[in-house]
């Protein structure tokens, strides 16, 4: 199963320009041919697989997602990358052609992009999850799973309470990552913590790195500047820094002389 998200051995994404700023295909391009059928025939024959907020159309977290043998996949990435590389798009297919399903969130960014291009493929075996009362996003017209924020959360607590639930329901994770976003290498985290393995596309390196373990996180983790580290430990939970830590990983310690408002830097090339 791991193969198919990560792709067998290769370890490194070679092109030109950087593969997040490259321009979408266009329609008539092999993955936009196929029209996506009509959601409705779908959407209601999943009705019965959750149980919905009557006013919001939301599902409750607590339904198991996977409802079926073929294993869930996680998949995400950072906010600042709004297109996927070839090798990425070749990992959806041939997620698509597994037949595997998949949870996604409903944030801009990667999250939009991947969806678009599930539904480019028209894959229906997709469950868009949010931290909102509505998905900000959900393209394919999916079944929506909305998590149960603790009261007085706000901005990256409140979304990534979605992002917890997506780790937890899946069996693997397939992350897009641009080197700098806390939230997608905490997705990692969450993933290898609980015993699952995630395949990080780690844009800044050009690399596809296969995450097994909290060791091999924290080697990836580990050549990221201060700043960014200091960003993880701000917002991971109490729990999921312990797990990063360890007690014996002084790399990852917060730097109090850093400013909490600077700018997180990419990773060390």
């Amino acid at each position: 199963m791991l193969d198919i998200i990560a792709g067998g051995p290769v370890r490194s994404m070679s092109c030109s320009t950087p593969a997040w700023r490259r321009r979408p295909r266009l329609p008539g391009s092999p993955s936009a041919r196929r029209s996506p059928p009509e959601r409705e025939g779908g959407d209601a024959r999943r009705a019965g697989e959750a149980v919905r907020d009557r006013e919001t159309g939301v599902a409750d977290p607590s339904i198991d997602t996977k409802g079926s043998d073929m294993p869930t996949i996680f998949v995400g990435g950072s906010r600042q990358v709004d297109h996927l590389p070839d090798a990425f798009g070749h990992r959806l297919r041939n997620i698509v052609a597994g037949g595997h399903r998949v949870v996604v969130g409903d944030a801009p960014g990667a999250d939009t992009a991947i969806q678009r291009r599930l539904h480019e493929q028209a894959h229906g075996e997709v469950t868009v999850y949010c931290s909102g009362a509505v998905p900000r996003n959900n393209h394919g017209r999916w079944p929506t799973r909305r998590a149960r924020v603790p009261e007085g959360a706000r901005g990256f607590a409140f979304h990534a309470v979605k992002d917890r639930h997506m780790a937890e329901v899946a069996e693997f994770g397939l992350m897009l990552w641009d080197g700098t976003s806390p939230g997608t290498v905490l997705n990692a985290l969450r993933l290898v913590d609980g015993g699952k393995a995630c395949v990080m596309f780690d844009l800044s390196r050009q690399e596809i790195v296969t995450i097994r373990s909290i060791g091999r996180w924290r080697q990836l983790v580990s050549r990221c500047g201060r700043h960014v580290r200091d960003s993880l430990r701000h917002r991971a939970t109490p729990a999921e820094w312990a797990a990063a830590v360890g007690g014996a990983e002084p790399a990852l310690a917060p730097d109090r002389s850093s400013r909490s408002g600077g700018r997180g830097r990419r990773c060390a090339a």
